[in-house]
């Protein structure tokens, strides 16, 4: 910055004497960079890809926009936030600094495939069992947030007796029987389980179900 200059005169009576005299103030660099706010919050996909430029509303000593951009992948269910600190530096001697915090929100996306929490489950049920009866409880986890993390439960890949004997509730995972079992024709059931999330993602596993005998044949005598 230019030095300011101003002048004066100056008149004396005795002796009769004129002065003009020039006042030159220099300026020192006694002003750090000032932010507007103390805090700049943003949201952030998960997905935005890398090279994105986000300008930065900085507002300081003047100048408007600051720019930050994305040099890594983001991914929200390693880290859902970030904390940086952004320094701004005059060009005084000594030079001065201001500060501000930058708080980012990373936001999901659905970019996890549902998981079950075991990869075969097994479960008995007597061949007496009436229908209705809870044979077992599957479940899965998503670890996308919200709704893309909502999960539905089915069957897949289902013969025909086994369709008319099982039942899976989409919602809680619950397997029910839905007919009536025969130990001496089928002993035991291998069925394939899908959970699958709002977009279409799948998990797979599989419940072995044994049918337990019990006494339900007469014997047989010879005459």
């Amino acid at each position: 910055m230019s030095p300011f200059l101003f002048g004066i005169e100056i008149l004396l009576e005795t002796p009769l004497e004129f002065f003009s005299i020039t006042i030159e103030i220099q300026d020192i660099n006694d002003h750090a960079p000032v932010f507007s706010k103390k805090e700049i919050i943003l949201e952030i996909g998960e997905s935005t890809p890398v090279g994105t430029i986000f300008l930065l509303d900085t507002s300081y000593n003047g100048s408007k926009y600051a720019e930050m951009v994305l040099q890594s992948v983001l991914d929200r269910e390693k880290q859902s936030a970030h904390s940086l600190i952004l320094t701004a530096i005059d060009g005084g001697d000594p030079p001065r600094s201001g500060t501000v915090k930058i708080v980012i929100t990373v936001l999901d996306a659905n970019d996890n495939a549902p998981i079950f929490t075991e990869t075969m489950y097994k479960a008995s049920v007597a061949e007496n069992a009436v229908k209705g009866t809870l044979i077992t409880k599957v479940s899965a986890s998503d670890a996308d947030e919200g709704y893309n993390g909502n999960v539905t439960y089915s069957f897949t890949h289902m013969g025909e007796d086994a369709a008319h004997l099982f039942q899976i509730s989409a919602a809680t995972g619950d397997v029910t029987l839905t007919g009536n079992l025969d130990y001496e024709t089928v002993q035991q059931y291998e069925l394939n389980l899908q959970a699958k999330d709002p977009w279409g993602l799948t998990g797979a596993s599989k419940l072995v179900v044994d049918v337990v005998d019990v006494n339900d044949n007469s014997p047989k005598g010879r005459c």
